[in-house]
C-alpha cells in the first residue's frame, strides 16, 4: 500500500492484498496514512482497489471507522476501480451505503468534491442555529476542514457568558492545534474560569510556537491558582526546550 497520487486536497491511496486480507499491521499502516492525509488537509481520499477480489469484515470495519474519522475533519473516503467482486460485496454489506465506489478516479473527485461542499454548506446554515452547542459543533468541524470561519466561531465562543461553553471552546481549538489557535488560547490564559486558563496552558505546551512563551511566562507571574501555575510552568519548560533545540550552535 502506498500513496500513488497527491494533488492539492485529493490523494489516491493504492491498496494490496495485505491491506485487504485484514492482515492487522496493513491495517494500521492503512489508518495511520489515511488519517495523516486528512491531518494535512487532503479532503478526498480515494482508495484504489484495482484487483481486490475480497475482503473480510474487519477490513470493511476498518473503512467505516476511517470514513467516519475523515468526515469529522470535514472530508471523505471513495472506492476507484472496485473488482465486480468487491461490487457485489459492498452492496451486500451495505458498505456501498457508507463509502461510494466509483469507477474511475475523475468521476470519484467529482462526486466526493460536491459531497465535502454540501456538508460544509450544512454546518455554515448550522452556525446560524439559535441553540449553542450546534453552533459550536458545526464551528469545530468547519476549523477541522480548514475553513477560516470555523476558527471565527470558536474564538468567539471564548467570550461567552457561560464558563462552560468557553471551557468547550477551548478543549476544542487544544484539540484542533495547529498555529492558528496560539491566538485564542493565549487570549484564554486571561479567562475568569481557572480551567480555562490551566487547559489553554497545557494546549500551548503541546504547540511547537514560540508566541506563547511570553504570555505564558506572564501567567506564571501573576495565576494564583496552583493547577494553571503547574500547567503553565510545564507548557513553559517545553516550548524553552523546544526554542533551545531549533537554536543554531
Amino acid at each position: 500500500m502506498h500513496v500513488a497520487k497527491r494533488d492539492n486536497d485529493a490523494a489516491v491511496v493504492e491498496l494490496d492484498t495485505q491491506v485487504s486480507s485484514g492482515d492487522r499491521d496493513g491495517l494500521d499502516s492503512l489508518e495511520d496514512v489515511c488519517s495523516g492525509l486528512a491531518g494535512q488537509g487532503v479532503r478526498c481520499i480515494l482508495l484504489d482497489m484495482e484487483g481486490v477480489q475480497t475482503a473480510p469484515s474487519v477490513f470493511l470495519a476498518t473503512l467505516a471507522s476511517l470514513q467516519k474519522r475523515v468526515h469529522s475533519l470535514g472530508g471523505e473516503i471513495a472506492v476507484i476501480h472496485p473488482t465486480s467482486r468487491m461490487r457485489k460485496l459492498f452492496r451486500v454489506t451495505v458498505m456501498d451505503r457508507v463509502i461510494g465506489l466509483y469507477g474511475d478516479e475523475r468521476s470519484a473527485l467529482e462526486a466526493v468534491h460536491k459531497h465535502v461542499e454540501e456538508m460544509r454548506a450544512v454546518l455554515r446554515e448550522e452556525l446560524s442555529s439559535p441553540q449553542k452547542l450546534v453552533r459550536l459543533k458545526a464551528g469545530v468541524r468547519l476549523a477541522r476542514s480548514g475553513e477560516e470561519q470555523g476558527f471565527d466561531v470558536l474564538s468567539e465562543f471564548l467570550a461567552d457568558e457561560d464558563p462552560v461553553v468557553r471551557l468547550q471552546a477551548t478543549l476544542s481549538l487544544a484539540a484542533i492545534g495547529g498555529a492558528r489557535v496560539v491566538a485564542p488560547l493565549v487570549r484564554a490564559l486571561s479567562d475568569k474560569e481557572y480551567r480555562v486558563r490551566m487547559y489553554a496552558a497545557e494546549a500551548l505546551g503541546k504547540i511547537e510556537d514560540a508566541r506563547a512563551i511570553e504570555p505564558l511566562k506572564a501567567a506564571v507571574r501573576f495565576e494564583r491558582n496552583r493547577n494553571v501555575i503547574f500547567k503553565a510552568n510545564q507548557a513553559l519548560d517545553q516550548l524553552l526546550r523546544q526554542d533551545q533545540a531549533r537554536a543554531p550552535v
